[in-house]
């Protein structure tokens, strides 16, 4: 890269920003005059919206491909922030009756998106302003051509992909690229596409469940018709590297806090995420091998989605307080229905209330905790392991 071409995109970015911001204050001023303007279908936004393009041209110098791409990015916030106003109005009404769970509720009212001084925003370039070129030079192979702001001119941005991102580029189709800087960096996140053959689902084959838990990471249970569920159909996934090294990375973030070390601490601002997502990433993949090669099959896993809401501050249960807002449920959710995608299998997230509680034998309800890992059914007098039960 040389410093000409860093100007250029630094120029680009900061074009691309007032645009989209532009875009922003446009549909601010649209919500705040009351015109009913969600309760439009997004194809009549576009269409409203599209009467500025040519305004927002001039303004900025960008071209018309630009412009849309920065329209589609300000409707994506806002269309997010409504999406986001209306989940927490109804938290807010279902929980009525806790006072304080609904004063907490009021301080974390989603924000409308809002500029931001000095932070640049990017938006997703297709076809028309983006294309991965692959060229057979010695030292760099894989570059980017982007349109520049003069005519009929583009900028060629040399990438260093690592070998598995190699390995995707050469298997999918490129679909979109987005440019994103942080500090002296420039990122290039781009989008590849795959078709993926479905796999027949009938609902008569086989069943996995997943159980999501706080002690034991996963545990999954392959239910056949026609045969009782034996050890071999139980798989339980402990990791107990990756709680070793966050346990550590803990440790050794509390000494170089009470010894106010700073430039340390800010270099592990984001390791123990880093080692959460690697590691689940791993967990996501382990599942999915068992079920490479299977034909009918349907998995379900349990939603945990007000799991935190449930355990708030004051129920009297500090440990596990502290144990659930560690717990990332979501993105174990997500990192499974990407891997079980990739093979053409269907995931389904199921509400798994009243699972842990219900004896999976004989569908009882009569039955007591008698610890974290163990449940008695009182009606059939069965013993089991409350993960594998809950599966």
């Amino acid at each position: 890269m040389t410093r000409l071409k860093f100007n250029k995109l630094d120029r680009i970015n900061a074009r691309i920003s007032r645009c989209v911001w532009m875009y922003s204050d446009l549909i601010g001023v649209f919500d705040s005059l009351d015109i009913g303007f969600f309760d439009w279908s997004k194809m009549n936004m576009v269409e409203m919206l599209e009467r500025y393009r040519y305004d927002a041209m001039e303004v900025t110098g960008l071209g018309s491909a630009y412009v849309q791409q920065c329209r589609d990015k300000a409707l994506e916030c806002w269309l997010s922030y409504d999406k986001l106003y209306d989940n927490w109005k109804e938290k807010v009404e279902y929980n009525k009756g806790n006072e304080d769970y609904v004063r907490r509720l009021l301080k974390r009212e989603p924000g409308m998106p809002s500029r931001r001084s000095n932070q640049k925003v990017s938006c997703r370039f297709d076809f028309r302003t983006c294309s991965k070129i692959v060229s057979g030079g010695n030292y760099i192979k894989y570059w980017v051509s982007i349109s520049s702001l003069t005519k009929n001119k583009h900028l060629l941005i040399p990438l260093n992909p690592s070998r598995y991102h190699v390995n995707l580029m050469q298997n999918g189709k490129f679909k979109t690229c987005e440019i994103k800087k942080k500090g002296r960096k420039y990122y290039f996140h781009l989008t590849y596409e795959y078709t993926v053959k479905d796999k027949p689902n009938s609902f008569s084959g086989d069943f996995r469940g997943i159980d999501l838990g706080v002690c034991r990471e996963v545990v999954t249970v392959l239910l056949r018709p026609g045969e009782i569920p034996s050890s071999q159909h139980v798989s339980l996934f402990l990791q107990k590297e990756r709680k070793r090294k966050i346990n550590a990375i803990t440790e050794k973030i509390k000494r170089l806090q009470r010894n106010q070390d700073y430039k340390q601490l800010k270099g592990l601002r984001n390791k123990r995420r880093n080692i959460n997502e690697y590691y689940e990433r791993c967990l996501a993949k382990s599942i999915v091998l068992q079920d490479k090669d299977a034909d009918d099959l349907c998995v379900c896993i349990g939603s945990l989605k007000y799991i935190k809401d449930k355990h708030y501050k004051g129920n009297g249960r500090k440990r596990l307080r502290k144990v659930i807002n560690n717990f990332s449920y979501h993105r174990r959710t997500e990192y499974l229905q990407n891997k079980y995608n990739e093979i053409g299998v269907k995931m389904f997230v199921v509400n798994e209330y009243g699972t842990s509680t219900t004896c999976s034998y004989c569908s009882s309800q009569h039955t007591e905790r008698i610890s974290q890992s163990k449940l008695i059914c009182h009606s059939c007098g069965k013993t089991y392991d409350a993960d594998i039960n809950g599966a």
